[in-house]
């Protein structure tokens, strides 16, 4: 049987979500003490989570993990031909397939999503060509917690790119949609002035960072971005005092 990597936090056994909060709060401390500064830290924005997902896809995933037998076959009773009615004026129109998405509010969905998350997170975790912050020995790329993603970049006028493409590709098969200019990111920079934006971008260059805010797509972040719950900021001191509001 499949398990999900440590990153994706809901499925451990006396795990919660602020540990993900923590971890991110000290990639943001590690980079305000780091001189050489070229990095990104981006917030993954998913586009309508439970309504894009491709079903097939879905239960081939869940196949793929090992998880078969009469689970399987209960999950793809649920999915398999699944069609909707419209009433219109009182009378009920002729019944359309329905591809893609799970069902709300079934407690059911969320477990699912998070099952087809986990192939694009395991993706950008074996990404070589997608390198993630350095912390003395480990390497930090990414946090997920159910649809909420941080990743962590190095090289970010490079790497985002590749991140990009392979979100792109992903998307394609799985239907699983990253609204990409939604998304926010910390942009780690020397320079103080920065455009009004929404991205933690880092980096010593001017010019550099010229060059990652005209070539990407993300929104850089000047102040916070959020991320389950807390307003993340770039600085120690506002981070501070925006977790003890939070509390």
């Amino acid at each position: 049987m499949y398990k999900t990597n440590i990153n994706e936090i809901p499925y451990f056994p006396g795990m919660q979500g602020w540990f993900n909060i923590c971890k991110s709060i000290k990639v943001i401390h590690h980079m305000n003490r780091t001189k050489d500064k070229n990095h990104m830290i981006i917030s993954i924005d998913v586009e309508k989570v439970f309504d894009k997902i491709q079903q097939r896809f879905m239960l081939k995933t869940l196949n793929k993990l090992g998880i078969d037998g009469t689970y399987h076959k209960i999950i793809k009773a649920i999915y398999n031909e699944p069609t909707a009615n419209i009433i219109l004026n009182g009378k009920k129109l002729e019944a359309s397939p329905l591809k893609s998405g799970t069902r709300q509010e079934c407690s059911l969905s969320s477990l699912l999503f998070n099952i087809v998350s986990e192939v694009l997170a395991r993706a950008i975790r074996q990404e070589k060509e997608i390198k993630g912050i350095r912390i003395g020995r480990e390497e930090v790329k990414l946090s997920l917690f159910t649809d909420d993603m941080i990743v962590c970049l190095e090289d970010p006028i490079v790497l985002a790119q590749n991140l990009l493409k392979l979100i792109r590709n992903f998307s394609k098969v799985s239907g699983h949609k990253i609204n990409v200019e939604k998304s926010q990111a910390f942009l780690y920079t020397s320079n103080k002035q920065r455009a009004k934006s929404k991205a933690f971008l880092y980096t010593n260059n001017r010019l550099t960072e010229s060059q990652i805010m005209s070539k990407l797509p993300f929104t850089i972040a000047t102040n916070r971005i959020k991320y389950l719950g807390i307003q993340l900021t770039e600085c120690k001191g506002p981070l501070q005092g925006e977790l003890q509001t939070t509390a």
